[in-house]
């Protein structure tokens, strides 16, 4: 299994609309993806506009499956109307 850890800075008028994108639409269409295993958003307490996603799929291929899919590519631009940066960490579980 892997887990992709997603940081992003979102435009603090847009972080109700994030949420909402991510719990309606992002989120909805993710978990349809062959090899997804979870999602889950989170909002910095000190810092409200800093949120990290964190995304579990079976391997790398069915993640890569999941961002070169169509429902992605309709998202994606969507996604990134409401963030000034983001950055991405993915990691391999051990044990």
């Amino acid at each position: 299994m892997i887990e992709r850890h997603v940081n992003f800075e979102v435009i603090p008028d847009k972080a109700k609309q994030f949420e909402e994108f991510f719990t309606e639409q992002y989120r909805p269409a993710m978990m349809k993806s062959p090899g997804f295993v979870s999602v889950e958003l989170l909002e910095e307490f000190e810092k409200p506009a800093l949120y990290h996603m964190l995304i579990r799929f079976d391997d790398l291929d069915t993640a890569a499956g999941w961002r070169n899919s169509d429902a992605h590519k309709a998202l994606s631009p969507v996604m990134k109307g409401f963030y000034t940066s983001s950055d991405v960490n993915v990691y391999k579980f051990i044990a």
